[in-house]
């Protein structure tokens, strides 16, 4: 027999090892995760829907911080374990210190730490 091939017991051996591997995880996500998405309430009691990962936590999504403080919007981020990358002061119909958006925007979900810039009216 050749180098390169594979005897039928070793393919076996190998694709089965796979399968439970695989088993094993769609296993563990259903039994932690719930197997499907879930709703969060964020703080400003409005629903978002958060993603979940097959490890079964939740992967936190940008709120919505439109007219909101950069005060509250930070400690909206720090609640979902994201990051403030920066604030950047933009002119705007809006009051001095408001939020006008962000980057990445409001429903992106980002891994944990994930890094949100804030643009903030300078008035």
């Amino acid at each position: 027999m050749p180098d390169h091939e594979m005897s039928t017991r070793t393919m076996l051996l190998v694709g089965g090892g796979s399968g439970l591997g695989v088993a094993a995880v769609l296993g563990v996500s259903l039994l932690f995760g719930g197997g499907g998405s879930s709703a969060v309430q964020s703080a400003d009691s409005q629903p978002t829907a958060a993603v979940v990962t097959p490890a079964g936590s939740p992967t936190p999504q940008v709120p919505r911080m439109y007219r909101v403080t950069t005060v509250t919007a930070t400690a909206r981020l720090a609640e979902r374990g994201l990051t403030l990358a920066g604030v950047i002061r933009v002119p705007s119909m809006l009051r001095p210190g408001e939020v006008v958006r962000t980057y990445p925007p409001a429903g992106t979900a980002l891994p944990p730490g994930g890094r949100v810039t804030l643009y903030v009216s300078s008035g």
